[in-house]
C-alpha cells in the first residue's frame, strides 16, 4: 500500500509548503504506514493538509478485523 502525498508551493528556503494533499492512507490496516506518513508531515510543516480519500480504511476494517497502532492515533491526533 502507498500513501499519495502532493506538495504544492514549497516556500525559497525549503522550510514550509503551502498546501499537502493526501490520499490512501488506510488507518485501521496492519499495512498502513503511519510512522513513515507522522515523519514526513513532520519534516514538512504546511498552512493547510487536504486529506483526500482513503483515509480511514473502514471496508478492511469490516472484513479483516482492526489494526490500531500508536502511529496511527498520532496521526489522527
Amino acid at each position: 500500500m502507498r500513501v499519495h502525498l502532493l506538495l504544492y508551493g514549497m516556500m525559497c528556503d525549503g522550510s514550509q509548503v503551502r498546501s499537502i494533499f493526501i490520499s490512501d492512507v488506510h488507518l485501521g490496516t496492519r499495512a498502513c504506514q503511519a510512522d513513515r506518513l507522522v515523519d514526513f508531515l513532520r519534516e514538512h510543516p504546511s498552512e493547510y493538509l487536504f486529506m483526500l480519500g482513503d483515509i480511514v480504511d473502514f471496508w478492511s476494517m469490516s472484513r479483516g478485523g482492526i489494526y490500531w497502532s500508536p502511529a496511527q492515533n498520532t496521526v489522527v491526533q
